[in-house]
């Protein structure tokens, strides 16, 4: 996972790697693997962390908002 994902090796690339590579550690037959790597990678990712990276956002806005009303209900 140290390298990072560029033009030539997207994120699928990476995340096919890395499946690959823990399930051979834990010696699980290829032909399972390409299944599950295949499930996998069919999920829409790009639109998951699209909306994680809104909700933060939204969550980082209203955690900020509320403590700038805690100081302000405080100086009065």
């Amino acid at each position: 996972m140290a390298k990072h994902c560029h033009l030539y090796f997207k994120i699928e690339d990476k995340i096919r790697r890395h499946l690959q590579c823990c399930f051979t550690l834990y010696q699980v037959p290829k032909e399972k693997q390409d299944a599950v790597i295949d499930a996998v990678l069919e999920v829409d990712l790009q639109s998951i962390a699209q909306k994680l990276i809104e909700d933060t956002i939204v969550q980082a806005h209203r955690g900020f908002e509320a403590v700038m009303t805690t100081k302000e209900g405080k100086k009065a």
